[in-house]
């Protein structure tokens, strides 16, 4: 065996400590979407810090590895930084709450929101990445197991990351909520530290002998190069198959504990099984990542139907909705796995290939790991976030792939396998030439109760049966689509975000017009100040624009796609883009109301369903006391909910939540499974002023020119 049967436990404990690392990142996630804002400029935020916290704490403590020789030692001040760890963590909420109630809060700059995510998450991550570069020190006993040793200490770290994100995410924060997570962690965290603190380890860290290294003709730099590739592909494509999932099943909070887990599931099991360490395995491993991965592209345009599919042959049960994720998960792992399991081997293959001396082979293990982290974090805020302004997820995807064939090339060629070349060469043909179809991502597939024929026949008749794509944009937050279909002479619209319908110009005319007119017809006074939260079909703020006594007209819409969308539904939204009166801000509502310092005489919040990921934070009481501040003495806050597909404990909640904030609350229905939630700081029961014939609703719906309605 590479390790004596005394130095189990410590893997133990390395499995333990990657559970803690990964539960903490989906509670801080969390917690700082409240502080930050849920669009994807925040969530880049907070994963750059983490993965910058990872990258300089492989650096620093694989140097640390150089000076500090004794296996014991070095093992105790793990243990304390371990320690450390566990004690922060359960800390965290204090200080997160003082800044959260602090003026800092309240602003909008990045370079603030970058500042506070590293004083609360820098430090912590730090030590997070002290772990595989000094676990690496002190556990072989042997110089000739090194790179067996380190590539199980990586592989069992990163499985217990897998557990962490499915206890914590599935059974921790459903069952304990956010601060009690972290003290449990933590005092996970605090228990096993004290194993390492009192190791019995024994020798020195440094032995006489060099450390074996598979013997190559690859320029270092480009070994290196290539960790940092592995780093920007792997989590490009975590980002791009979180939102292809998305598309497939809803944009709910279980899709990203989905992905990250089956990635990191993937990671740690090829990390773990990789015993034979020779350049022949390398390059059939680097030949099976790439196949692998084709092949995922190449199947991925059809995976929103595959699962409407699976979902409508399980549906009428309650049973079955268990069954039905778990479904989908198992799927999901039999398509992702393959090809991150063989690209989650290129860490340990890379350091047993580079060229390691007796003192620094720590130091080199430390150094790859930094690059890899740099590229994750380049991964993540580039194709996760910038490229996507510029380019489709295809598109995206492409490149990612083609980074990984151009390295395969370059390694055969090297390696003198150059018939494997045109392998290579065919599958970057395949890549670049084989049409990627979008239409199974527009519609939402995932809502329907039944398999749709027309989603199998040709463009024509899908078009008659299920509309015409007039707008598709990928954004980096959303993807948003516009279908366009004939009604009775009439031509209807209907908006998509990540799939899952999110407005439409007839049917839900009742609603999104309405929400408009009561807060407009229950409030007095003229040069009104008026803000909507979610800008849809922009019907709402369209009729609000055109209302004579709005003076201004505030629409908060995280979705830069959405917002790019407002053209195509110019005739729905009342030209609303060149109203004068109405302002389109592109940012997350609560950022908005932390740094505003104007007061509204009425507030609209209709966002997506509270399912959706980063939009149940409009429902809470946290938001409601923010959004109540920001309006005058006699002001209105106006709530949309639907009554349908929600379990009555969601609907009592947000009930439950707005009577806390408001004194009076009533509910109005606007059609059949939408009602809107009125709340006011006064006592006193809403009516109209039917004595304003000007203000009557036939008058107001004339000036419009909708009074057909």
């Amino acid at each position: 065996y590479f390790m004596a049967p005394s130095s189990l436990i410590y893997f133990f404990v390395i499995f333990a400590t990657g559970l803690c690392s990964l539960g903490y990142q989906v509670v801080w996630q969390r917690y700082l979407s409240v502080l930050l804002g849920s669009e994807a400029r925040s969530s880049t935020i907070i994963i750059a810090v983490f993965l910058s916290g990872l990258a300089i704490g492989y650096y620093f403590f694989g140097k640390l590895s150089k000076k500090i020789h004794d296996r014991k030692k070095f093992l105790q001040i793990y243990g304390l930084i371990e320690l450390v760890t566990g004690g922060y963590v359960i800390l965290f909420p204090t200080l997160f709450t003082f800044f959260l109630e602090s003026s800092i809060a309240t602003t909008n700059n990045m370079s603030f929101h970058i500042l506070i995510t590293a004083i609360l998450i820098l430090f912590p991550t730090i030590l997070m990445g002290a772990t595989i570069p000094i676990m690496t020190a002190v556990l072989p006993n042997s110089n000739e197991n090194v790179n067996r040793v380190h590539s199980v200490i990586y592989g069992v770290n990163t499985l217990g990351a897998f557990l962490g994100i499915i206890i914590t995410a599935f059974w921790i924060l459903p069952n304990a909520g956010y601060s009690t997570a972290l003290i449990i962690l933590g005092i996970v965290n605090v228990i096993v530290s004290m194993i390492y603190i009192g190791n019995s380890l024994k020798g020195q860290v440094i032995e006489r002998k060099d450390v074996s290294n598979i013997k190559n003709n690859f320029n270092i730099k480009i070994l290196y190069l290539f960790g940092f590739s592995a780093g920007v592909i792997s989590i490009s494509l975590e980002v791009i198959w979180f939102r292809l999932l998305g598309l497939s099943i809803g944009s709910g909070f279980i899709v990203f504990p989905f992905i990250v887990s089956i990635f990191v599931l993937a990671i740690g099991a090829g990390s773990l099984t990789l015993k034979d360490m020779s350049l022949g395995s390398f390059n059939r491993n680097t030949l099976l990542a790439i196949a692998f991965g084709v092949f995922l592209y190449i199947l991925s345009p059809y995976l929103p139907v595959i699962i409407s599919g699976i979902r409508v042959i399980l549906i009428g049960h309650l049973i079955t909705y268990y069954v039905f994720y778990l479904v989908v998960y198992l799927l999901m792992a039999l398509l992702i796995v393959p090809p991150i399991f063989y690209l989650g081997r290129v860490l340990p293959f890379v350091f047993s290939m580079l060229d390691k001396t007796k003192e620094d082979y720590a130091y080199r293990c430390g150094l790859l790991y930094f690059f890899n982290t740099v590229g994750t974090f380049f991964g993540a805020t580039f194709s996760g976030y910038v490229l996507l302004y510029i380019f489709n997820i295809p598109a995206i995807y492409k490149l990612n792939l083609l980074m990984l064939i151009g390295f395969g090339i370059y390694f055969y060629y090297k390696s003198n396998r150059r018939i494997h070349i045109v392998g290579m060469l065919v599958l970057s043909i395949l890549v670049l030439a084989l049409p990627y179809s979008r239409k199974y991502h527009a519609p939402g597939l995932f809502r329907d109760r039944t398999i749709r024929s027309s989603f199998f026949n040709a463009d024509i008749e899908r078009e008659k049966r299920v509309g015409e794509v007039v707008y598709f944009k990928d954004g980096p937050n959303t993807t948003v689509t516009v279908m366009s279909q004939k009604n009775h002479n009439r031509t209807m619209k209907s908006v998509f975000v990540n799939g899952k319908s999110d407005g439409n110009s007839i049917t839900d005319y009742g609603t999104t017009s309405l929400l408009a007119l009561y807060p407009y017809l229950f409030i007095k006074g003229n040069n009104l100040n008026s803000a909507v939260i979610g800008l849809g079909t922009g019907v709402t703020a369209g009729l609000l624009s055109r209302f004579d006594r709005i003076r201004s007209l505030d629409v908060l819409e995280i979705s830069e796609a959405m917002i790019k969308s407002v053209d195509i539904l110019e005739n729905e939204n009342l030209g609303l883009k060149n109203n004068k009166k109405a302002t389109i801000h592109d940012i997350d509502a609560f950022k908005f109301f932390r740094v505003t310092d104007k007061s509204y005489d009425f507030i609209i919040s209709e966002p997506s369903n509270p399912w959706v990921m980063g939009v149940e934070n409009l429902y809470t009481k946290y938001f409601y006391n923010i959004a109540n501040s920001k309006l005058k003495e006699s002001g209105l806050f106006v709530q949309w909910a639907h009554v349908y597909d929600m379990n009555s404990k969601l609907l009592v909640t947000i009930l439950s939540n707005i009577q806390s904030v408001f004194k009076n609350v009533e509910m109005y229905q606007t059609q059949d499974g939408d009602v809107a939630l009125i709340g006011s700081n006064s006592e006193t029961p809403f009516h109209f002023d039917e004595t304003n014939n000007e203000d009557s609703t036939v008058n107001i719906l004339r000036r419009v020119g909708l009074e057909s309605i």
